[in-house]
């Protein structure tokens, strides 16, 4: 099976060059019986060189040669030389059908990396929602009943929204670990606007952190400060560094690129309600 498949693996011009070189040896061995011995050479034929390389072509593609003859041992090479040209063309069809099947695999994969990316996307997005709506109020009117509770439940639920946004971010991490070791790299074969639309997600992710923490800071506001919460906090870094770094190495783009610094700051910000 690996010898198969490395002969699958080898590009066009090596399946090109096996039969001009089959082709041309045949034609050199049937020309030389014919002139040498005549009784092992090809009949019905002229003793030119083209002669016989037209006998060979037509013998390795399993044409027929009209009234042109096999004498002696040149049958036995007519056949040998036919049956590379069978096997020849048997691993040309074999490779197509498996260039065939790489690329429905490959759109196959694209489909599923973009309904897990746009998945995502969607959850962080929710987890955004709930930290703005409910700290917002809250800062506004932090000695509201009502806007103390839906803190209160947000960050004590369990699990609390920073080990929803934590198990979202690790999953994604995993993910792109795991895909980047791959034989077969398909994430490098996503298209751009794909890996900026996630970049941008967890970017924004940690921007309404940022938000929510500094809310909490000015209205005094501690109670997050559980060691759950921060714990969570800190590991929600952890994972998001490594998708952005990840992604800043792997792909090009002037978006992701003038994003990544504002992104790492915000992630030092952060990193400093985490002491």
């Amino acid at each position: 099976m690996k010898l198969i498949e490395r002969v699958l693996d080898l590009g066009w011009r090596y399946f090109i060059l096996f039969a001009f070189v089959v082709i041309l040896f045949f034609s050199l061995i049937f020309y030389g019986l014919s002139i040498y011995t005549p009784a092992d050479g090809l009949s019905n034929i002229n003793t030119s060189a083209l002669g016989h390389l037209y006998y060979s072509f037509s013998t390795f593609s399993n044409l027929n040669y009209h009234n042109i003859g096999a004498q002696g041992i040149s049958k036995y090479l007519s056949s040998l030389e036919g049956l590379l040209g069978i096997m020849l063309f048997g691993i040309i069809i074999a490779k197509l059908v498996s260039i065939r099947q790489e690329t429905l695999i490959t759109r196959m994969y694209h489909l599923d990396y973009i309904g897990h990316f746009r998945r995502i996307r969607h959850e962080l997005g929710k987890f955004r929602v709930e930290l703005k709506n409910a700290t917002i109020d809250f800062f506004h009117e932090p000695n509201n009943p009502d806007y103390q509770k839906k803190v209160t439940d947000l960050f004590h639920a369990k699990p609390n929204v920073f080990r929803k946004i934590n198990t979202v971010l690790s999953g994604l991490s995993g993910f792109l670990k795991h895909e980047s070791e791959r034989k077969e790299y398909i994430l490098k074969e996503l298209d751009i606007y794909h890996i900026e639309f996630l970049f941008n997600g967890v970017f924004v992710t940690l921007k309404e952190i940022f938000s929510t923490l500094e809310r909490f800071k000015i209205v005094k506001y501690n109670e997050w400060k559980t060691g759950l919460s921060r714990g969570d906090l800190k590991l929600i870094l952890k994972h998001a560094n490594h998708i952005l770094d990840f992604i800043k190495e792997n792909y090009e783009s002037s978006t992701i690129d003038k994003s990544y610094l504002d992104a790492k700051k915000v992630s030092e910000r952060i990193k400093n309600y985490c002491v």
